[in-house]
């Protein structure tokens, strides 16, 4: 959807892509999980990344309607948009992911990122 190059995405260029990328992903008034889990693996790479169908589907029905991918697509936009500037950079779309401690390796060292509850946490870039 970043039509300018920029590595960041724009409301208006949002709301374009939405208009593309609904055309691409319907062949009907409504989207199987199916289809989209194709839409995402074609478009995104894999047909596990986030959002997935059921962060569209509001009402459960096992059925994606237009509104719904474009509510689902602004939500995603406005949670992305961590400043709240109205483009969504490549930073912002960075994470922290935590990860569960693996072993019984529980030595305190001065650098050691773990938390008391055993969690690691990887920092923001």
């Amino acid at each position: 959807m970043d039509t300018d190059g920029q590595a960041g995405l724009t409301k208006t260029e949002l709301e374009a892509g939405i208009e593309k990328e609904w055309k691409g992903l319907n062949s009907g008034a409504k989207v199987s999980a199916i289809d989209y889990g194709n839409w995402a693996l074609s478009v995104m790479g894999s047909s596990e990344v986030m959002p997935n169908f059921l962060s569209f589907d509001s009402n459960f029905n096992g059925g994606m309607t237009k509104t719904e991918f474009r509510n689902g697509l602004r939500n995603e936009f406005a949670r992305a948009d961590e400043n709240e500037d109205g483009i969504v950079s490549r930073e912002e779309l960075t994470y922290s992911i935590t990860m569960p401690r693996r072993g019984n390796d529980r030595r305190d060292e001065a650098t050691d990122e773990r938390t008391p509850d055993g969690v690691e946490r990887i920092p923001r870039r």
